[in-house]
């Protein structure tokens, strides 16, 4: 191979990664670290756990980044709320316990006893009609520039009787959370962090009597692969040293 083809092989390698580079990457949620707790009222009334811990859950999912210089655009894959160890009341039809993400209860017994389930919850996070996100020096962002809402999701409620519905798409508010996001690379891992804090107020018997504030973060990792734009110019000049290499052992000079 000559210099001048071997310097266009190592353009068109760099040019390939350069545009491998630039597409979407999949960041998949650690649900560990994915967690959002849910706080407000209920009816009127501020509500509480049913079970330890039961105001709070993990999500999985997936984030889709288009990482273009100092600044990103962000879709997701719908990230869905885990159920509660032990099932929530009410279920559909039914006071007694089903599956749920978020099991709640009314903190006064008066006039009766209320309690609330939320079941198959999951969320739509998105930079969908906003400008791309803009990354500091130290790779944080405002994490207002990133919207969510309710993408699915049932909240069952109960006084004693059969239970009660109603459907929870399309809840959603601006995210108001005040804690900068994330994303950085350390140890061949790239992290996302997105902090939210989202309040979405329904009406069951009133106007604004159900608020529902949901509190936490997302934490969604990638592993960087090794070999990147670097890399490729690497191999390729390596490749064209065998080759020259190569060359000189099979054509080289004969006898003197």
């Amino acid at each position: 191979m000559t210099r001048h083809r071997a310097l266009i092989a190592v353009a068109v390698v760099c040019s390939v990664a350069s545009v491998a580079v630039a597409a979407p990457q999949a960041f998949t949620l650690d649900p560990a670290g994915s967690t959002l707790t849910i706080s407000g009222t209920l009816l009127g009334q501020p509500f509480v756990a049913q079970n330890p811990g039961s105001l709070t859950t993990g999500y999985t999912g997936t984030f889709l980044v288009d990482l273009n210089g100092n600044s990103f655009t962000l879709n997701s894959d719908s990230p869905n709320a885990l159920n509660q160890p032990v099932g929530q009341r009410p279920g559909d039809r039914t006071t007694d316990a089903q599956p749920a993400n978020y099991g709640l209860m009314r903190t006064s017994a008066i006039p009766e006893s209320l309690y609330a389930a939320i079941q198959q919850l999951d969320v739509y996070v998105s930079t969908d009609f906003r400008q791309p996100v803009q990354l500091d020096a130290g790779g944080h962002f405002n994490p207002a520039d990133v919207g969510m809402f309710i993408s699915g999701g049932s909240l069952y409620w109960t006084m004693g009787g059969p239970s009660n519905y109603m459907d929870l798409h399309g809840t959603g508010a601006p995210n108001s959370a005040t804690t900068l996001g994330s994303l950085v690379t350390a140890g061949g891992v790239q992290t996302l962090t997105l902090p939210i804090r989202l309040t979405g107020t329904r009406d069951i018997e009133a106007p604004g009597d159900t608020v529902i504030v949901f509190d936490g973060q997302f934490v969604a990792t990638r592993a960087v692969p090794e070999s990147g734009l670097g890399a490729a110019a690497v191999a390729a000049v390596a490749l064209l040293g065998r080759r020259r290499r190569r060359q000189m052992t099979f054509d080289g000079p004969g006898p003197r």
